[in-house]
């Protein structure tokens, strides 16, 4: 399945003002530390011999979940809390 970019988090974010800005910088800066220490944040719950991590952008509420292999970080989520936990797995 081809990546697909999704929108802005809710019409009141708006490049123009910095909100989703400050948000895509606390993402990168999240998956820049986790790049650096894969294991830096907890597995995810529930899966079991993956290697799922997930981090909290604390200020929005959102969990980015990565997987780590020897070659890269892959993003495979980047999840509202307040959503069903395990709806990330499907889209």
């Amino acid at each position: 399945m081809p990546a697909r970019a999704a929108p802005w988090p809710d019409e009141t974010w708006s490049p123009l003002d910095g909100t989703g800005l400050r948000f895509l910088e606390q993402v990168e800066a999240l998956i820049g530390r986790a790049a650096e220490n894969p294991n830096l944040f907890p597995a995810v719950p529930g899966i079991e011999g993956e290697e799922a991590r997930r981090g909290l952008v604390r200020r929005y509420g959102y969990w980015v979940i990565y997987e780590t292999n020897p070659q890269a970080l892959v993003v495979l989520s980047i999840w509202h809390g307040a959503r069903r936990p395990e709806g990330w797995r499907t889209g």
